[in-house]
């Protein structure tokens, strides 16, 4: 707003100095033609207020345009606001659903001489090392990136990963939508993207890189590379799979 009425300034105060300017040399002009001329200067005004008229509907004109342009900046500021309120609460929601993940595993406990099963949960970020820990200890001595290993994997803990997979390509696609007018759009998607990535820890990256390799989809690998969702990606839990993406994903 201050931006624009600096515009319109601008333009008045340039107007006035130009018709200031005209009128001195039309009146140094004159004054030199003689005492039989000098009544030229003063039919000079009524050109002068058509001039003024004519400046005054541009004026007119700058105002409405400079109104329409703070309009749309407010629309945009709204669309902002709301996008915003849904965005973070999606976030918040993602954080509690990583909260919430837990799964009960067995394991053989020795007592003297008797062997029992014993049942223990892991939850959280935790769980989501847990199921890192299983695909890689799957994979062939190569330990490169196998669709048939990552399948096994993630149809045994289904139940976690299904629902964790939904929710963060969710809050992607929200986000990958996210239009603008203006050349603001860059800037607050770059943002959002970074938002994103701050609340992923190293093993949910991880599974994320390997999950969107796996998906005979390519929209949200692609979306991975535009976005650079993995620069944050601990480098050691994929290094023989770098490749597999474009660099953009991991540097802008």
């Amino acid at each position: 707003m201050k931006k624009n009425n600096l515009v319109f300034w601008l333009i008045g105060l340039g107007s006035m100095a130009f018709m200031s300017f005209v009128l001195w040399r039309n009146y140094v002009y004159a004054s030199n033609l003689g005492k039989d001329y000098q009544g030229l200067f003063g039919d000079m005004f009524g050109a002068s207020n058509a001039l003024f008229t004519g400046l005054s509907f541009v004026g007119v004109i700058i105002a409405i345009l400079l109104q329409r342009q703070d309009i749309n900046n407010q629309k945009e500021d709204t669309k902002i606001q709301n996008f915003e309120a849904i965005f973070f609460n999606l976030l918040k929601l993602h954080r509690e659903t990583v909260v919430s993940l837990e799964k009960t595993y067995k394991k053989l406990v020795q007592k003297g001489v008797q062997r029992t099963t014993e049942e223990y949960n892991v939850k959280g970020v935790q769980l989501m090392g847990r199921i890192y820990g299983e695909y890689l200890e799957a994979l062939p001595e190569d330990k490169k990136f196998n669709r048939q290993v990552y399948h096994y994997i993630y149809k045994q803990n289904w139940d976690v990963l299904g629902h964790y997979y939904r929710g963060i390509q969710s809050i992607l696609d929200y986000v990958d939508r996210f239009k603008l007018s203006t050349n603001k759009e860059f800037y607050y998607k770059k943002l959002y993207f970074d938002l994103i990535k701050s609340q992923l820890s190293e093993y949910e990256t991880a599974m994320i890189f390997y999950h969107f390799l796996y998906l005979e989809d390519r929209h949200y690998k692609c979306l991975a590379e535009m976005n650079c969702l993995f620069e944050y990606i601990n480098e050691e839990l994929v290094t023989n799979d770098k490749e597999l993406y474009e660099k953009y994903a991991f540097v802008f």
